[in-house]
């Protein structure tokens, strides 16, 4: 799948992303369920494939 994006919409996106990459690896380290630590570690792993289609550079996540 394709979507085209306008330089305001890529950059909203980006910001959403980034924000969810932030709060996911903050509860990661909060957490103590093995299972819900899974679970973050395998969203972060789907925003960083995000990021990386928007070409967000690694060392800003």
């Amino acid at each position: 799948m394709t979507i085209t994006l306008t330089d305001s919409q890529r950059e909203l996106l980006a910001e959403l992303l980034l924000k969810a990459h932030r709060e996911r690896t903050h509860e990661l380290h909060r957490t103590d369920s093995l299972s819900y630590k899974k679970l973050l570690r395998d969203n972060i792993a789907v925003i960083d494939e995000l990021c990386e289609q928007i070409s967000i550079p690694e060392e800003v996540r």
